[in-house]
């Protein structure tokens, strides 16, 4: 990302990029969600996965860490160059509506948010609202109405995988796992016909300080 530009409510980046983004035969996602005050993990993600993506989804429950993320990368080139060319978020139960930005002026968070990438529509919320504790049905409904071939979300604080009328994905949270799960995040890849999302774990030992696992619990 060469700049920061506020395109609508929770998606910034370039029109251009939005455009490319669309276009494109192949696509990367980097999925992170539920950073609850731990920007530091997300700069390091960022940092890591980022510059070999396409967009960043940011998928509630630490939008102010998000946010600041941003705002940091126009003083870190490092972080700037990793950031990819979109970079959207949403609201989470957790979150505020509005926040003041020495960038962007008042950002609005939207509850939800629907992005074009390789030919498919992602559908991104945080999840509180579809009671995702107790299924993906409520979700599945409101992105199926909404024409979306893909629905990701967090909340729940567990990565997850599932294929219902659409594919569905949760990054799981990236600085307080739940259940038997690890602190960490996902790549996607969008390419016709195939979707394979990679969870990857927090693992200070590694040379990254991320690797690759599979999750115990997935939907």
């Amino acid at each position: 990302m060469n700049g920061l530009t506020l395109l609508e409510n929770g998606i910034i980046g370039s029109q251009d990029a939005m455009e490319e983004l669309a276009a494109k035969q192949n696509a990367r996602i980097l999925l992170v969600s539920d950073s609850h005050g731990r920007q530091a993990i997300l700069e390091a993600i960022i940092k890591h996965s980022g510059k070999d993506c396409d967009a960043v989804i940011f998928t509630g429950d630490g939008a102010d860490d998000f946010i600041n993320c941003l705002e940091t990368a126009c003083n870190d080139s490092e972080l700037m160059q990793a950031m990819p060319g979109i970079a959207a978020t949403v609201m989470g139960n957790n979150d505020a509506g509005m926040y003041p930005s020495s960038v962007f002026g008042k950002l609005h968070l939207p509850q939800s948010i629907l992005l074009s990438a390789a030919g498919y529509k992602i559908y991104a919320v945080h999840g509180h609202r579809h009671y995702v504790y107790y299924g993906t049905e409520n979700i599945e409904a409101e992105a199926s109405a909404l024409g979306a071939d893909i629905a990701v979300f967090g909340h729940t604080h567990y990565p997850a995988e599932f294929y219902g009328r659409l594919y569905l994905a949760n990054p799981g949270s990236c600085s307080f796992p739940r259940r038997l799960s690890k602190a960490g995040f996902a790549v996607m890849t969008l390419t016709e016909p195939e979707i394979n999302t990679v969870f990857y774990k927090i693992d200070p030992n590694s040379g990254t300080g991320f690797v690759p696992y599979i999750p115990e619990i997935l939907f």
